[in-house]
């Protein structure tokens, strides 16, 4: 799990071959969405890798069903509504069911 920066630099290409050769079978990169991922989507695809999107427990119904369409093995659903974190309280919400 890490952000797209480190993969900019040696250029996707390169960053997930030196990831696949690593031993890393997947990817959660929180700051890219399905709609501006396609070339690190298909290259992940080309080299094997699972890119894992992530979903909120107030995702829509149907972007939930493009971020499922779009992830690879699985979607990774972040657990609170809000930045993480310590807190006092919780909002806790239920999955769009």
């Amino acid at each position: 799990m890490g952000y797209l920066n480190p993969f900019i630099r040696p250029g996707f290409e390169n960053a997930l071959s030196m990831a696949k050769n690593s031993g890393v079978d997947g990817l959660i990169i929180p700051d890219i969405i399905p709609e501006e991922s396609g070339e690190i989507r298909k290259l992940c695809r080309k080299t094997g890798l699972s890119l894992v999107y992530l979903a909120a427990p107030n995702t829509p119904r149907k972007r939930l069903k493009a971020i499922d369409a779009a992830s690879g093995g699985f979607v990774y659903i972040v657990s609170i509504a809000g930045v993480t974190g310590a807190r006092k309280t919780c909002l806790q919400r239920p999955l769009n069911t």
